[in-house]
């Protein structure tokens, strides 16, 4: 079973490198007008004073903002939940700094004539499970929060949750449509 998520995540990582590269040389591309070329996201803008126009979903504080919002969280839930939060998202930077020398790794290395494929092999597995890490995280912090919360706020996520699962369902299968309509 390990064997095959690993595989499974490799799989997955050395497919996002490879659209990465397919999207560099897309934006290389001199002929191509401005506004179709993939450009990175940017964060949201900010409002006057300050504040975000929404808060930041992958970091576990912007989830914290988020909850305190959508499921009208007491001040006391609200503070117990933010401890958790940014006890959790300490540990998610920590996660992110080491991804992001892992990626630079193997950007580096895939940047080579001929690259090594045992450093990009274990750079891949690194990623994998680097990422698993960070998303086990965002896992346990939501089951750490479940007993600050109220049953009916604990229906309220389940909802949400399951209203997102379906948005992105539905975004992944746009895309998979796209994709096949391009092909054809």
């Amino acid at each position: 079973m390990k064997r095959a998520l690993v595989c499974l995540f490799s799989f997955v990582f050395a497919c996002m490198f490879v659209f990465a590269a397919d999207v560099k040389k897309t934006n290389a591309v001199a002929d191509i007008p401005d506004e179709t070329k993939v450009t990175e996201k940017k964060k949201p803008a900010r409002e006057e004073g300050g504040e975000q126009k929404r808060p930041d979903m992958q970091s576990l504080t912007g989830m914290a903002e988020m909850l305190k919002k959508t499921l009208e969280l007491t001040d006391e839930q609200y503070k117990k939940v933010k401890e958790l939060a940014e006890k959790g998202q300490k540990e998610l930077d920590v996660k992110g700094a080491e991804l992001k020398k892992i990626i630079e790794a193997f950007d580096a290395e895939r940047a080579k004539d001929t690259p090594d494929l045992g450093k990009v092999k274990d750079a891949i597995e690194k990623r994998a499970k680097s990422l698993g890490e960070m998303e086990f995280l965002r896992f346990k912090f939501n089951i750490d929060i479940k007993p600050l919360l109220k049953p009916e706020q604990i229906e309220k996520m389940k909802e949400m949750r399951k209203k997102m699962e379906e948005h992105m369902k539905s975004a992944r299968d746009k895309r998979g449509k796209a994709t096949k309509e391009e092909k054809e």
